[in-house]
């Protein structure tokens, strides 16, 4: 034991502080859930008397909110800030800004996104680029990226003198097409070992440096090393890594398909890659769908994202008849998104749902959210529960709509 750990340990950690920044970016073997050294650090077991300030990704230290005395969150752009973004970004057409704003008031999933100014940028580009080639705008995050990496393939085409047009990835055309394959493998290698960084020995001379470095989709760096400068390697962006993790997985045969959900299903690094999954095949694979479902039980909200990023209506039903019709939902800091998926599973599931519960702080413009999704009445639920005091005015005049929605509740908690 070094003379600093003994001092730290002696002092049980009073005065000092750890920074752990990128919980997202650490080995699950040193941070997951369960009696680990980490979460033991959290819950003071080791120094009780220290500080201890984590940075991460939102979706990657759900396990962990439990062991926190204080959570915040950056949220990037205010709405208002948006709305600003996209009337500068159309000074002389301020018809063309309102469509993008009706646009994502209509599509709550994407305007979500948007609160992160680079998800932003992407949208706007997507947008333009789908009114030129008179395609349908996204309507899902999948949507979104798979679309963003076949306008980056076409850009780099179009640097190179071709005019290629891809309706889809899996027409990318040769050689670049066992080239994004490639690309896409090391992706999910590097997502399934919660690491960010590729090294020449992970391309194994698979491709090399000078064949990726124009397609767009990875950033050539340098780093110090033994024998001097060496290259390192990353994806422009941690999710559109993901998207391309879950590209491979849906080019595998069905066998190894599931092999891959069973593996990594509930591993919370592994949930982005999982959702863009489901969203790249529709759930269509009924195996598939099966070992998604059977995790419900351990959190519903997740098997719900999948459903919701699938567009499988269908599967909504029987997800709420697998978990004999409980809505339950807890211990959860839900987003606009969250709010935007129990509304369309509710809506989807045909009366599958009996009763629900949602054990978590609430917010109007949520509730409002789960409004909007419920086109019809949903006669099937005859119980609601919730844990929150509705001091707020707007936020007990969004409950009493969504109880219109409810036309045979018979228990209100």
């Amino acid at each position: 034991m070094s003379d600093l750990e003994t001092e730290i340990k002696g002092n049980v950690g009073e005065g000092v502080c750890f920074i752990f920044d990128g919980l997202d970016e650490y080995s699950q073997k040193y941070t997951k859930d369960g009696g680990s050294w980490f979460e033991q650090l959290l819950r003071g077991h080791i120094v009780p008397s220290s500080t201890i300030i984590i940075t991460s990704r939102p979706n990657a230290s759900v396990e962990l909110r439990k062991c926190v005395h204080l959570r915040g969150e950056v949220i990037g752009f205010l709405k208002k800030q948006i709305d600003e973004y996209i009337d500068k970004s159309f000074p002389n057409d301020p018809s063309k800004a309102s469509e993008v704003k009706a646009y994502l008031l209509s599509h709550v999933n994407i305007q979500h996104m948007c609160y992160v100014p680079l998800h932003l940028v992407m949208i706007m580009f997507i947008h333009d680029s789908c009114q030129d080639q008179k395609v349908p705008l996204p309507t899902t995050e999948t949507d979104v990226y798979n679309f963003f990496t076949r306008m980056s393939l076409v850009r780099y085409y179009r640097k190179i003198g071709k005019d290629v047009f891809l309706s889809d990835l899996r027409s990318l055309p040769s050689p670049e097409s066992a080239l994004f394959l490639s690309i896409s493998k090391l992706a999910y290698n590097t997502t399934s070992a919660s690491r960010t960084s590729i090294s020449l020995q992970d391309i194994n001379g698979e491709f090399s440096i000078s064949d990726v470095a124009n397609l767009g989709i990875i950033v050539v760096d340098k780093k110090e090393g033994l024998s001097g400068r060496e290259p390192i390697l990353s994806f422009v962006h941690l999710t559109n890594q993901e998207f391309l993790a879950a590209y491979h997985v849906s080019t595998l045969s069905s066998d190894k398909q599931l092999k891959a959900i069973r593996e990594h299903i509930g591993q919370p690094h592994m949930g982005v890659v999982l959702k863009f999954f489901c969203g790249l095949t529709g759930l269509q694979n009924p195996d598939h769908w099966t070992s998604i479902m059977d995790y419900a039980t351990n959190g519903i909200l997740k098997s719900m994202h999948c459903v919701f990023e699938s567009q499988n209506g269908q599967r909504c039903g029987e997800l709420f008849s697998k978990v004999i019709g409980n809505l339950y939902i807890r211990n959860e800091t839900l987003t606009l998104l969250d709010y935007c998926v129990v509304g369309y599973c509710l809506e989807s599931a045909h009366d599958a749902v009996k009763s629900i519960k949602l054990m978590c702080q609430l917010t109007a413009e949520g509730l409002e959210i789960i409004v909007q999704k419920l086109t019809r009445s949903i006669e099937s639920v005859t119980e609601l529960q919730i844990l929150d005091d509705l001091c707020d005015k707007d936020k007990l005049l969004a409950l009493k709509e969504l109880l219109h929605r409810f036309p045979n509740m018979k228990s209100l908690k």
